[in-house]
């Protein structure tokens, strides 16, 4: 990753625009000491922050060391400002070494990332878990009805709010979170992992062959997975498709919660943004409907010391407040992944969020990419169907 790089959004309103800017910079005081060495690390900190536009001088601001490591400035201009190549000019000066000064600048912007009672709501949704768990005594309800019948209670309990938008989780449903949220996606914490991710794709293989060449040359593959193998007789998600891709060409296997392969998935999903889910239960092969509804079952069993399902929280409870937090729908929950969590301070996968779940309720985990994930992983993203995919993505 850049070590010294600045990163620019500006949104204009009511004929003001408003220009942030988020720089990357060590801001060393000269007082912090070295671990290794125990010597202190000499000061190199932005002095001052300067922004033109079209050769105006519209922002100056002066700082000392004081700050942190990646400074954020905001600023705002009068007029509606149209951004050309070379535009706008915002540059620092940092003092290095006591004695050096000079200026550092890299501009880099991309495109945007893209009244019932609650008595009622808690009954209809008692009711709902028993159905789909259930099914009818008479004959078991297709995956394309639990589908409908799980659509049509989320739609009920969150009135207004789009399908698509179910792929924002609880951002959908609380506005002073999804103003905070907004706000991230000035500067998502994911973007480095994007550019590692893509930097990786376009890395050859020792042998000479690339991930292109597992993928038909298209990193955006997000919509084909999870998707039913029926020669290996299991499902099949996109990590198990990477590593099975790496050790086709005898490459050692990614890590399925984190690292590499988290940064490998964001760079895909980031290229399939805006596909919209569409997972296919195969009617000719008794086996994909016999995952689905391991996967279905998983979701809805009660597990642990504390004796919770996925359901109870994901479904009972969606768009209810546990401490601080607002609890998401399943809808659309499978769409924004890999994701940036601030609780782990790093990008990390659907996997791993499945066994911090089951942790959380005082239960074993199961392995990454095990067949209880990867057909709960299956179940979950063809009850989103319809909802398209916006990963990664920053959640709390």
């Amino acid at each position: 990753m850049a070590k010294s790089t600045i990163k620019i959004r500006a949104k204009a309103k009511n004929g003001v625009t408003t220009v942030k800017s988020l720089m990357t910079h060590p801001m060393e005081t000269g007082l912090r000491k070295d671990k290794k060495t125990g010597e202190k690390i000499p000061a190199h900190f932005i002095q001052e922050v300067k922004a033109e536009w079209n050769g105006k001088t519209v922002m100056v601001a002066n700082w000392g060391g004081g700050r942190v490591q990646e400074p954020l400035s905001v600023f705002q201009v009068q007029g509606r400002c149209q951004r050309r190549a070379g535009d706008p000019d915002l540059d620092r000066q940092s003092r290095r070494h006591r004695q050096q000064s000079g200026q550092d600048r890299l501009i880099r912007s991309g495109p945007p990332r893209s009244g019932r009672s609650a008595h009622a709501v808690l009954k209809h949704a008692s009711i709902l878990l028993l159905i789909l768990l259930m099914g009818s005594p008479v004959l078991p309800a297709s995956p394309q009805e639990d589908q409908a019948l799980y659509l049509s209670y989320f739609t009920r309990r969150f009135p207004g709010i789009f399908l698509a938008d179910f792929a924002n989780g609880a951002y959908t449903i609380d506005k002073q979170d999804r103003d905070n949220w907004l706000a991230m996606e000035d500067f998502p914490p994911y973007d480095p992992y994007i550019d590692e991710g893509k930097t990786m794709w376009s890395t050859r293989f020792r042998n000479g062959s690339a991930y292109a060449d597992c993928f038909n040359g298209n990193p955006a593959q997000r919509k084909n997975y999870p998707r039913w193998d029926s020669e290996r007789g299991e499902v099949v998600t996109l990590a198990m498709a990477v590593n099975q891709c790496r050790e086709s060409h005898d490459e050692p296997a990614l890590d399925y919660g984190r690292g590499p392969m988290a940064s490998l998935l964001a760079y895909m999903a980031y290229e399939s943004r805006g596909q919209i889910t569409r997972v296919r239960i195969p009617e000719n092969d008794p086996r994909a409907l016999q995952a689905y509804e391991r996967g279905k079952a998983f979701y809805f069993r009660r597990r642990g010391q504390l004796n919770f399902a996925c359901a109870n929280c994901h479904m009972e409870s969606a768009g209810q407040h546990l401490r601080t937090e607002t609890i998401s729908p399943s809808l659309g929950q499978t769409s924004g992944w890999p994701t940036y969590r601030s609780d782990w301070g790093e990008l990390g996968t659907l996997h791993r969020r499945f066994q911090v779940c089951n942790d959380l309720v005082r239960a074993r985990p199961f392995p990454l990419q095990g067949g209880q994930y990867r057909d709960l992983e299956y179940f979950l993203t063809h009850m989103s169907n319809g909802v398209p995919y916006n990963g990664p993505s920053t959640r709390k």
